[in-house]
């Protein structure tokens, strides 16, 4: 752990003896090297503006550029994310009025526009201690969005109410800012304090008291927190979490009491708050809060791990302490901040504590700060509150202290630097010539960074890369919403890297097929941003077939040395093989582990790809990445379609619920559709959904999306996302890319899907001809394609007719109709072209999915892990199944089994010895559900015969447990 403390008056300003309390920090997630600060601070410029503390280089220098367009108090702010958008709210003394500003890029010096203004009256009518939050939508609906809260208490309104002032897309040109009433009961008034804090998966909480009364010159206040789970954007938000009154809004604590402006040390109070959510999880939310306890001013932490619905344990108590701030890692550790009066009389001292953990029981102490506490205008020692946050694994934060330069205040493991001039030796202040001693000390605004993990140990798999200066740097979380299109793990057909292009390698979409057919090697470039260290670094493969509920499976493991110079090393070429009833639209990721620097559990194998959950490891772990492995190429004029795999992964029969989303675009994809083979169609519109009916567990169905005549500008890339829903919740999704390319790009592509689509075709029994598949891999080499694919395509259109002819009398067909296709795909001549090459690609991917829905009606392998946990679920909840004498050793091997599958310990070549093991239970239940017991034996008899093939086998076991599942379900 190395820490650094940083004295944030620039030299210039070195005379200064303003008491510069109440401070606030903000650092750019996508830019760490960005900071922002605030504080109560006169305009540097002598003039009527307010200033903001700016570093460009992670804290180490600052300076303050004039940045509010008048004086202000109460200022916070807040960078949103990918936007690299810097929000602050504030109120403008003279009158009370509140403005929210925000500044598209902070390096550039000038004032920030204001984007919104509520007016104002000081002691009527204002909005107190405005705190703001800021976040970009990294998935789901609105990605890319800032949405802004700012949280406080309104005067002038009935009761006094907490409130959040909010914008859904803070970042338009002009926002839309909605103000809420957050307290749902009756109450005398809310306090002043209202703290946000919000999730990427759209789940937000704001905790603020309530003041029911009176005792004893003391006001009585119960502690409340209240969520939204989607952002605040429903018609009656920050109702979701209700008490057992029914009630909106928990009651954390209740009847707790707390004096109006009571003093800690030179600090006035009117309690203390605030808020953290585990960004791992959105159902671990932190709070800390503070009351007047036996006539001692004490703060708790608690902790909640159901979304806030309990609080069943208390983390710490401190007293005689304010200012508590929360802050939680990208690995779950808690950070916490907090002010503490130690001493008596003139002796007393400010102590400014770090306290950390990993899991809320064992607490590091960091005391950063004791300072001498010095007297202070009115009761105004330190100001309202501090800041903390973390960026990654990285603690940042500010706090306020006396500015006597005195090492002796600060660790002594510390980097301690001073920006204004001073001497630490003779411990005096230097006014601006640097000679005369500034007689006078006083309050300064103090930035710290905990590093926790030495830039020499924590590797990466990049999540983006634009150009070899314009990439990611492992920054945790990601602030690219498309991780998926250009990360650094890719496929090949060969044994090789393949060119590298602006610093990225595109890779080749992946062979489907059995034997060699279906080879394929995954890459991954493992990066560190510092050199200086040998480390050995784990870095394991893992494909997912393409849809929503198909689950991550090992592909491979290797060991990558790196030298004490290495930054970035390639991985060799790891085998892979894609079964032929997989679609060659994949996921395939990447996942390292070090010593030092291990990945955040959960893995991604065995986990389902899609968002907010495991999308979310991706994005919070810079150890992990992900690549989509095909993108639909068009141009203008073409029609097109792409079909996506939906299988209900849940252990229980299901509507499944799914909505689409089309960003805001610059060309039109006309007539589009979205269609359920066999079910509902109709008209492709952003933010619609259809729905699959009483999908059974492991079910599959078919969705499928087309569209004519498109119209594209060449190189723009189109996300058409895909979200499965709970209520307004998103909990799964995955994503169409449709990108428009050239003539020669979409041909190719085409080629492509042709040769993979014959190779699954040849490895399924049908017959192929060789002649067919060189040609079209001479194409693929071809320097005039056009002319090429014109000259030959009626001989492509014999070859496929011939070989779909098994598929054209098969039940799935009939909802499918590739008659139709095959008929638009003759004649191929200059003038049929685009008409011809639409068809072409349909026809394939019409004709890849019901390959893959003919292979998958055998079994699937890739869903062995699946099956063995609808095998625990059901021997587990249903008493007949769980009251028999062999169901405990049968639970103990399948936990086993699934615990050291998703480590890599076992695979889906022990699944027949887990089988084997578990026939005794399932021979015992076949009498235990007596209704059905004919029909089981019958299965029974099935999966005995089938241990010889994996496939077979899931197949077996599958319909096996569906019997057991049907019967419980009735």
């Amino acid at each position: 752990m190395k820490i650094t403390i940083v004295n944030m008056i620039q030299p210039s300003l070195s005379g200064e003896t303003s008491h510069d309390t109440e401070p606030n920090i903000a650092v750019n997630p996508a830019n760490v090297q960005q900071i922002g600060g605030t504080a109560f601070s006169p305009d540097p410029m002598g003039g009527s503006q307010g200033s903001v503390y700016r570093s460009t280089d992670e804290g180490s220098t600052w300076d303050e550029p004039d940045f509010f367009a008048t004086q202000t108090v109460d200022q916070t702010l807040r960078f949103a994310g990918d936007s690299n958008i810097l929000y602050a709210s504030y109120l403008d003394p003279s009158p009370v009025s509140l403005h929210v500003v925000k500044k598209t890029d902070i390096t550039v010096t000038g004032l920030a526009p204001q984007i919104y203004t509520q007016l104002g009256s000081y002691p009527t009518t204002y909005f107190d201690q405005p705190y703001i939050q800021a976040y970009s939508v990294m998935g789901g609906s609105g990605v890319s969005a800032d949405r802004v809260y700012v949280g406080g208490n309104h005067h002038g309104l009935s009761r006094i109410p907490a409130a959040i002032i909010q914008s859904l897309d803070a970042g338009a040109a002009s926002p839309v800012f909605n103000e809420y009433q957050i307290e749902a009961r009756t109450v005398n008034r809310n306090g002043p304090q209202v703290r946000i804090a919000a999730h990427p998966d759209g789940r937000i909480y704001a905790v603020f008291y309530s003041e029911t009364g009176s005792a004893g010159g003391s006001t009585i206040a119960n502690v409340t927190i209240v969520r939204d789970d989607n952002w605040g954007s429903g018609a009656t938000p920050y109702t979701d979490l209700k008490d057992s009154d029914t009630v909106a809004g928990k009651r954390i604590a209740t009847g707790i009491q707390y004096t109006w402006f009571y003093l800690v040390g030179n600090q006035r109070t009117v309690g203390d708050l605030s808020i953290a959510v585990d960004p791992r999880d959105s159902s671990t939310v932190y709070v800390a809060w503070a009351e007047l306890l036996s006539g001692v001013y004490t703060i708790h932490l608690v902790r909640s791990t159901d979304h806030g619905a309990t609080w069943p344990s208390e983390l710490l108590t401190v007293t005689n302490a304010t200012h508590p701030c929360l802050a939680v890692t990208s690995h779950g550790k808690i950070g916490y901040l907090y002010q503490q009066v130690t001493g008596t009389g003139s002796s007393q001292r400010w102590e400014t504590h770090f306290r950390s953990s990993d899991d809320g029981a064992v607490w590091d102490d960091i005391l950063l700060c004791s300072a001498l506490m010095k007297p202070a205008p009115s009761s105004f020692g330190l100001g309202d509150y501090t800041h903390i946050m973390a960026a990654g694994k990285n603690f940042y934060g500010i706090f306020p202290a006396d500015n006597t330069p005195d090492l002796a205040n600060f660790p002594a493991t510390a980097t301690v630097i001073y920006n204004r001039n001073h001497n630490f030796t003779t411990k005096q202040l230097l006014a601006n010539d640097g000679v005369t001693v500034v007689s006078q000390t006083s309050v300064d605004p103090f930035f710290f960074k905990i590093e926790e993990l030495a830039p020499e140990k924590d590797f990466y798999v990049r999540d983006w890369t634009n150009s070899a200066s314009d990439h990611d740097l492992g920054l945790e979380p990601s602030t690219y919403p498309w991780f998926y299109q250009k990360s650094d793990v890719w496929n090949r057909n060969t044994n090789s890297p393949g060119p590298i292009v602006d610093d990225w390698y595109a890779g080749d979409d992946p062979n489907a097929g059995s034997g060699s057919a279906g080879d394929n090697y995954a890459f991954a470039r493992i990066n560190r941003n510092a050199a200086g260290t040998k480390e050995s670094v784990d870095i394991e493969f893992l494909s997912s077939d393409y849809g929503l509920g198909i689950p991550y499976s090992s592909v491979g493991n290797q060991t990558i040395k790196f030298g004490k110079n290495d930054l970035s090393k390639l991985t060799a070429g790891q085998p892979w093989h894609l079964d032929p009833s997989a679609s060659t639209h994949a996921c395939l990721a990447a996942q390292i582990n070090t010593a030092d620097d291990p990945l955040i559990l959960p893995s991604l194998n065995g986990n389902v790809p899609g968002w907010p959950f495991p999308d979310l490891l991706v994005i919070n772990d810079n150890n992990k990445a992900q690549r989509n492995l095909h993108v639909n190429y068009v141009m203008t004029g073409m029609n097109g379609a792409t079909t996506m795999r939906i299988r209900n992964a849940a252990l229980h029969t299901r509507d499944i619920h799914i909505r689409y989303d089309i960003p805001k675009i610059k060309w039109p994809i006309p007539r589009s559709r979205i269609e359920v083979i066999g079910a509902e169609s109709k008209a492709l519109k952003s933010g619609d959904s259809i729905i699959l009916k009483d999908m059974k567990p492991g079910e599959n169905r078919w969705v499928i999306f087309s569209f004519e005549s498109v119209r594209a500008g060449k190189g723009t890339e189109i996300p058409i996302n895909f979200y499965e829903m709970n209520g307004i919740c998103v909990v799964n999704g995955c994503t169409a890319l449709l990108k428009s390319a050239s003539i020669d790009e979409v041909v190719k592509s085409i080629l492509k899907w042709q040769q993979s689509v014959l190779l699954r075709l040849k490895a399924i029994g049908i017959k192929i001809s060789f002649e067919v598949i060189n040609l079209g891999l001479r194409l693929l080499k071809s320097k005039s394609v056009k002319k090429d694919y014109l000259e030959n395509g009626s001989l492509f259109h014999e070859a496929l007719a011939e070989a779909a002819e098994p598929f054209l009398s098969s039940p799935n067909n009939i909802t499918m109709n590739i008659e139709k296709e095959l008929k638009l795909f003759s004649p191929v001549t200059s003038a049929t072209f685009i008409k011809a090459l639409s068809a072409h690609s349909i026809f394939l991917k019409k004709l890849d999915c019901l390959i893959t829905k003919k292979l998958l009606a055998e079994g699937d392998p890739a869903s062995i892990l699946s099956n063995i946990n609808w095998q625990i679920s059901l021997f587990r909840t249903h008493d007949p199944l769980l009251r028999m004498k062999s169901t405990k050793e049968m639970l103990k091997s399948a936990d086993k089994f699934t615990s050291r599958y998703r480590l890599g310990k076992v695979t889906n070549k022990d699944y027949p010895k887990l089988i084997k093991d578990s026939l005794t239970c399932f021979r015992e239940a076949t009498g235990a559900i007596s209704e059905i017991s004919t029909s089981l034996r019958d299965q029974l008899s099935k999966i005995e015969g089938s241990m010889g093939s994996l496939r077979l086998l899931q197949k077996a076991h599958y319909d096996f447990l569906l019997q057991i599942s049907d019967y419980f379900e009735r």
